[in-house]
């Protein structure tokens, strides 16, 4: 179909004569282009459909990755946060009897004036 077109061309150039060997230039040059422009996409969708596979592959790889370090970071998250929560409780536990007896202390009733 390319060389079909650029023969009707050609022929087209020659019947007119009229801009001679330039516009027959310009456009042998124009048609050399566009055929390497149309080998540089057909080279491109070539290489591309070689990676499909591998992309398909890599992008599968990647959702399973994704999901997996989700699932390990949801379960880090909250086991962290139980423990946090333990330590939290074991602190105020062990904290209330001093917090008790320093506020007893600031109190007026709790001094040493009526002992």
């Amino acid at each position: 179909m390319k060389l079909t077109i650029i023969s009707d061309a050609f022929k087209y150039i020659l019947r007119k004569k009229k801009y001679g060997i330039y516009i027959l230039e310009s456009l042998l040059t124009e048609s050399i282009k566009l055929i390497l422009r149309l080998r540089l996409i057909g080279v491109y969708i070539f290489l591309y459909r070689l990676q499909l596979p591998f992309l398909l592959w890599y992008r599968i790889n990647q959702t399973k990755l994704q999901e997996e370090t989700e699932r390990t970071w949801s379960f880090t998250s909250t086991y962290r946060h139980l423990q946090v929560q333990k330590i939290k409780k074991v602190r105020n536990l062990s904290l209330r009897p001093a917090r008790r007896v320093l506020e007893l202390q600031d109190t007026p009733y709790y001094s040493s004036q009526y002992f």
